[in-house]
């Protein structure tokens, strides 16, 4: 019996230890290699950055950053990396609270770039790349994501694996998986009461929820852009180049299953490229707004803001006038697949 208790007893302890080895896991890091002078770190609680200097360690909450031609290159264990490109500040934190994930590991980059390489990392664990208006998701795989300086334009490269990408705001898109060799350019700039959106795909075709939940195959090496009003259908859509939801180059207002084809009367794609020209300047000021520092300069963003709404507002108002005259619409909830794939959405013929 005394044999069995112990045994008992020495399981139980390694249980304990296993478990809390997990808690404990990607709650620190160090630095593998330091390429430049301008990178720098802020150990988790200080108030100033110093100077990286490798095979130093760092407990989550920390602050990395480099300068031209600066990289740094920083590592949970030997398996799971990543690296900071030139010009980059980012913040490395971890959180427990998503229900679908034992712990997720989040990159809070402000601008610039890192290229992640994850060998090795827990199923029941993500790792997320935020940038000020998007954010990356991925479990064991090797991708690359680069931010603009105002944060409204960003690249999602995966190399290895698969990776999901999406708009924090106002469901600007949402890209569920981006495979290997495939890439998404975003730019996502919301409003105060209009959202713009641009993408661009490479690599093969790709499901991306195109200002609402739903789903819709977007064709490879495409490039459209689009503007909404916030919260609300319906989605003013210029299709540049191949072809979104079956919807080949044109300009088509999107409503749900229905969607009219602008191009059908004269005056409809300058209405529409009226509107959409208006929703990105509106878009843009707000970012600019919300880099801002001093308060002199926060007052003429928001007063430039208010001014850029309202413009966008009077566009959006004209372009469904015309709507009204168009009349009849394209399209009616059609499915098809993507590459043999599951269905998915159309957005018409």
């Amino acid at each position: 019996m005394k044999k069995l208790l112990h045994a008992l007893a020495g399981l139980l302890a390694l249980q304990a230890a296993s478990v809390f080895a997990d808690d404990n896991k990607f709650e620190s890091f160090s630095i593998q290699k330091v390429s430049g002078s301008a990178s720098k770190i802020k150990a988790a609680g200080a108030s100033d950055f110093k100077a990286a200097q490798p095979s130093e360690t760092y407990k989550a909450g920390s602050v990395g950053k480099t300068g031209d031609q600066s990289t740094i290159t920083i590592a949970f264990d030997a398996e799971n990396q990543f690296r900071l490109l030139p010009n980059t500040e980012v913040s490395i934190s971890t959180s427990t609270r998503d229900p679908k994930f034992r712990k997720v590991v989040d990159l809070t980059m402000e601008k610039g770039g890192v290229k992640v390489d994850l060998d090795n990392f827990p199923k029941n664990y993500q790792l997320r790349v935020q940038t000020p208006t998007a954010v990356c998701g991925a479990v064991g795989t090797r991708f690359e994501v680069t931010s603009s300086k105002d944060g409204t334009s960003n690249n999602f490269q995966c190399d290895r694996g698969s990776i999901s990408a999406k708009s924090i705001d106002d469901n600007g898109f949402d890209a569920p998986v981006i495979s290997k060799g495939q890439t998404l350019q975003a730019k996502a700039a919301p409003g105060k009461d209009n959202s713009y959106t641009q993408l661009s795909t490479q690599g093969g075709d790709m499901q991306v929820a195109v200002g609402s939940s739903e789903k819709v195959n977007v064709a490879e090496n495409s490039s459209f852009e689009y503007a909404k009003e916030r919260g609300n259908n319906p989605v003013a859509l210029h299709v540049k180049k191949g072809s979104v939801g079956g919807n080949k180059e044109g300009h088509y207002l999107v409503d749900g299953d229905k969607v009219q084809d602008f191009a059908k009367k004269e005056n409809g794609p300058a209405l529409m490229d009226d509107y959409i020209v208006a929703a990105q300047k509106e878009g843009d000021t707000k970012a600019k707004l919300g880099m801002a520092k001093d308060d002199a300069t926060k007052e003429k963003l928001e007063e430039q803001l208010d001014r850029d709404a309202k413009d966008a507002n009077e566009k959006r108002k004209a372009m469904m006038e015309f709507r009204r005259v168009l009349g009849d619409t394209i399209g009616s909830g059609l499915r098809q697949t993507m590459g043999g794939s599951r269905p998915t959405s159309s957005m018409g013929h």
